[in-house]
C-alpha cells in the first residue's frame, strides 16, 4: 500500500476514532475561548479553543508510524452537531517534501469523495507564516447500517516551519453552525503561535 493510501485511511481511522471519543465539552458556555499550549514533542505551540470543551489531548496512539509526530484533537460537540479540530505535525519526508506536496495530495485524494465540493481556496497567515488553506464539503454515511447521508464540511490549513509541516483541520457535521465552525476555525488561526 502506497504512503498516499495509508495517509487517507489515517485521516478517515482519525475522523470515526475521535468522533467515538466523549470529551466532556458543556453546550452551555458558547463563548469565549481558552488557550491550549504544548510544550512536548518536536514542536512547542499554543492555540485558542472554544471554552466550553474540556482542554485538548494528545493522542500518540493514533499515529502511523513514519508520518505524523505529534497530533492533538479536540472534540466539539455541540447540541445541534459535532466539530472536531485536528493539528498534526509531520516530518518532511520523500512522499511530501512539504506542506504544498500534502495539500495537493490530500485535495487530489479528497477529490474521490461522495459529493465533492471545493468551497475555497486561499492563502492564509498562520503564525506569521504564509500557507494555504481549502474548504470543502462532501457526504457520506453516518454508519454501515444507515442509508441516508450527512454532510460535512472540512476546513484545513497548511503551512512548513522550521522542517517541520504543520496541518490545522476541522471538520464541522451538517448539524453544526456552519458559520460558528468557521469563526471557531480562523480563531484557531488567527491565535496559532510556534513557541520558542
Amino acid at each position: 500500500m502506497d504512503m498516499k493510501r495509508v495517509y487517507l485511511a489515517f485521516c478517515l481511522a482519525m475522523v470515526f476514532t475521535l468522533v467515538a471519543v466523549t470529551s466532556g465539552c458543556s453546550s452551555n458556555d458558547t463563548t469565549g475561548y481558552k488557550e491550549f499550549i504544548v510544550s512536548e514533542g518536536l514542536a512547542s505551540f499554543s492555540f485558542e479553543y472554544p471554552a466550553f470543551c474540556s482542554e485538548p489531548r494528545i493522542d500518540r496512539s493514533l499515529e502511523p508510524q513514519s508520518t505524523v509526530v505529534d497530533t492533538i484533537g479536540v472534540i466539539q460537540p455541540r447540541v445541534n452537531g459535532t466539530v472536531l479540530l485536528v493539528i498534526s505535525i509531520f516530518q518532511v519526508n520523500d512522499t511530501y517534501p512539504n506542506a504544498q506536496a500534502m495539500l495537493e495530495d490530500n485535495l487530489s485524494s479528497f477529490e474521490g469523495l461522495q459529493d465533492f465540493h471545493l468551497l475555497e481556496r486561499s492563502l492564509v497567515t498562520i503564525a506569521e507564516i504564509q500557507g494555504e488553506q481549502i474548504i470543502f464539503s462532501y457526504s457520506r454515511y453516518p454508519s454501515p447500517t444507515e442509508f441516508e447521508t450527512e454532510t460535512w464540511t472540512d476546513y484545513e490549513a497548511y503551512f512548513d516551519s522550521e522542517g517541520l509541516i504543520w496541518r490545522v483541520w476541522m471538520l464541522a457535521d451538517e448539524y453544526a453552525a456552519a458559520e460558528r465552525a468557521r469563526d471557531d476555525f480562523e480563531h484557531v488561526l488567527e491565535t496559532f503561535q510556534i513557541l520558542d
